[in-house]
């Protein structure tokens, strides 16, 4: 009797445990979030006169990564943006989390915002400033929307603001909370 409870209880915790490792993760809702596929889906912005340059670069161990070179800084901070478009429904009661890896040479800060319809001043969420550093750091930012609507437009702006390199990567948007990115 003993052994067939001890085979029962085996099995119904196999049974769960294999349940638990089937669950989908979350959609990714930045396509090319890697920049694996170049600056496909991404738009660089120099407003004015300012010089900055875009490419892509491969970092620790053949990941991607978008390296934002800005020779001289910009007479306004955002006069050197990266946007991605968006074609999201955000939903009021749900939480996303936001999360990129970033440097820059040297220290600097960035703006980033989420777009979109219906949206108070039509910003979703906006963190500023985000202070930088030489070392890669991962960013990782927690919100509910304020209202249902679509979300429009990733923007990372204040690029202009110091002369020098930003660096992405894995740049992600996804439903729930505390998603974690992985670390090339």
């Amino acid at each position: 009797m003993k052994s067939k409870f001890s085979l029962l209880a085996l099995t119904l915790f196999c049974s769960l445990n294999t349940t638990l490792s089937l669950q989908a993760a979350p959609a990714e809702l930045i396509s090319n979030s890697t920049f694996s596929s170049g600056l496909e889906g991404w738009q660089p912005q120099k407003l004015e006169s300012t010089e900055a340059s875009f490419e892509i670069k491969d970092i620790e161990g053949g990941k991607h990564a978008l390296c934002i070179t800005v020779p001289q800084p910009g007479a306004k901070r955002y006069f050197v943006q990266l946007l991605h478009p968006l074609d999201v429904q955000l939903s009021s009661g749900k939480s996303y989390t936001l999360s990129f890896r970033v440097r820059s040479k040297p220290g600097a800060s960035i703006v980033v915002i989420l777009r979109g319809q219906n949206a108070p001043k039509g910003e979703i969420w906006r963190e500023d400033p985000i202070a930088l550093t030489e070392e890669w750091k991962t960013y990782s930012y927690t919100f509910t929307p304020p209202q249902d609507g679509a979300a429009t437009t990733l923007l990372i702006s204040g690029l202009a603001s110091v002369a020098g390199e930003y660096w992405f990567t894995h740049v992600s948007l996804q439903e729930g909370t505390g998603t974690p990115i992985p670390t090339p």
